[in-house]
C-alpha cells in the first residue's frame, strides 16, 4: 500500500500534461499588464499633448492682455494672473477631464510662463493598484507689445470741413491716446500725424533735401486773392477773406464764414487785403504729388528733378505734418490744430 502511494507521487511529480495550461494562466496576468501599460500610457502621452496646447493657447491669450493690462502685470498680480488663466481654461472647456493644478511666473524679459500639473486616471493599471500617471506641462510667452511706428494720414479737404472734421479729430485723438497708454510707449512707440488735401506741408525746415524739387522764389506787383488774402494768425482767426482782391478791396466777409469754418475759435471775419508783404512768392512748405508712374510707387527719388517731390509755391493750406514723435501732446496739438480746406488730387 505505502509502495503504491510512492509510485503514484512519483508519477505525479514526473507528468507533464496541462504545463501549457497553467503557463498560459500565469502569463496572462502579465500580458495583460503589459497591454494595460501601453494603453494606459497612450492615453497620458494624448493627455500631455492636449495638455501643452493647452496650455500654449492659454499664455499666448495671458500676454496678449498682459501687454495692454496693467492689473496683470508685476508680481503682486500673480493671483490675478492664476485667475486669468483659469477662467480662461473654463471659457474653452479645455482639459476638464484632468485634474490639475499651475502656476505663472514672471521673468526679467517680459516673458511669462505657466507651469501645470496634471494626473491622467489610468484603465487597466488601476486593476494593479495604478490609478493614475503623472504629466506637466511649460508654455512661456513675451508680453511685450514690442515697437510699432503708426502714420495717421487723415483727410483734410474742404469736404471734410464742420462736423466730419470734428469726429476725424475725435477718433484720432482717442486713437493715439490709446496707443500712448500701453505699457512702454514712451520707448516703444512713434506717431506721425500727415494732414493732406491736394498737398501735405512737411514744412520749410526740409529745403534743400535730395527728395525735393523746390522751385525758385517769384516776384510780382500785383494784389493776390488765393495766396495772401487771409489773417497772419490763421490758425487762430479767419482764415480766408472772400476771393476779390484785385483792387485791394475785398468784398464783405470770410470765405466759408456762413460755415464759419474759417473762425473755430471765433475770430472775427477778416475786412481788409494784406498788400504783397514783400511782394516775393517763397516755398512755404507744400509739396505736390509727383507725375507720371511716380504718383502711384514709392520709388525713391535720385538725382533727376522728374522723380523728386515738387515744391508748391505760396501759402501752404494744409496744417504742418507730425515726423514720427514719442510725445503724446505734440500728437493731439497737431491733431488739433487741423482745418480743412482745398481738394482731393486726383
Amino acid at each position: 500500500m505505502l509502495f503504491k502511494l510512492k509510485s503514484r507521487i512519483h508519477h505525479f511529480a514526473k507528468d507533464e500534461g496541462g504545463n501549457i495550461a497553467m503557463l498560459f494562466g500565469l502569463s496572462i496576468i502579465a500580458f495583460l499588464g503589459m497591454v494595460g501599460f501601453a494603453i494606459d500610457v497612450s492615453r497620458s502621452l494624448h493627455a500631455q499633448s492636449a495638455l501643452q496646447n493647452t496650455m500654449d493657447k492659454a499664455v499666448l491669450s495671458l500676454a496678449k492682455d498682459m501687454a495692454t493690462d496693467p492689473d496683470l502685470q508685476g508680481a503682486g498680480n500673480a493671483t490675478a494672473r492664476q485667475q486669468y488663466i483659469q477662467k480662461w481654461l473654463d471659457a474653452n472647456h479645455a482639459v476638464s477631464q484632468l485634474q490639475m493644478t499651475f502656476s505663472t511666473v514672471l521673468g526679467t524679459n517680459k516673458e511669462v510662463t505657466v507651469t501645470a500639473d496634471a494626473t491622467v486616471p489610468t484603465t487597466i493599471m488601476a486593476l494593479m493598484g495604478h490609478t493614475s500617471m503623472d504629466i506637466s506641462a511649460d508654455s512661456q510667452a513675451v508680453y511685450s507689445s514690442g515697437k510699432a511706428e503708426i502714420a495717421m494720414v487723415l483727410d483734410t479737404t474742404g469736404s471734410m470741413a464742420g462736423s466730419k472734421l470734428t469726429t476725424l479729430k475725435s477718433a484720432a485723438k482717442d486713437f493715439s491716446s490709446t496707443l500712448f497708454a500701453q505699457p512702454d510707449s514712451d520707448t516703444n512707440l512713434k506717431i506721425a500725424v500727415v494732414p493732406f488735401s491736394q498737398y501735405v506741408n512737411v514744412g520749410i525746415q526740409h529745403a534743400g533735401k535730395p527728395w525735393l524739387n523746390k522751385p525758385a522764389d517769384q516776384t510780382s506787383d500785383s494784389w493776390a486773392h488765393d495766396t495772401f488774402c487771409k489773417k497772419i494768425n490763421f490758425a487762430t482767426e479767419c482764415g480766408y477773406i472772400n476771393d476779390a482782391c484785385t483792387d485791394g478791396n475785398p468784398e464783405t466777409g470770410c470765405w466759408g464764414e456762413a460755415q464759419n469754418n474759417w473762425c473755430p475759435n471765433g475770430g472775427a471775419p477778416q475786412s481788409q487785403c494784406d498788400e504783397w508783404l514783400n511782394n516775393t512768392l517763397t516755398w512755404e512748405g507744400c509739396v505736390k504729388p509727383r507725375s507720371g508712374s511716380y504718383k502711384t510707387n514709392d520709388e525713391f527719388p535720385n538725382s533727376d528733378n522728374s522723380t523728386k517731390y515738387p515744391g508748391k509755391l505760396g501759402w501752404c493750406s494744409v496744417t504742418k505734418m507730425l515726423p514720427l514723435s514719442t510725445t503724446e501732446s505734440d500728437v493731439e496739438n497737431t491733431i488739433d490744430s487741423m482745418w480743412a480746406y482745398g481738394n482731393t488730387d486726383t
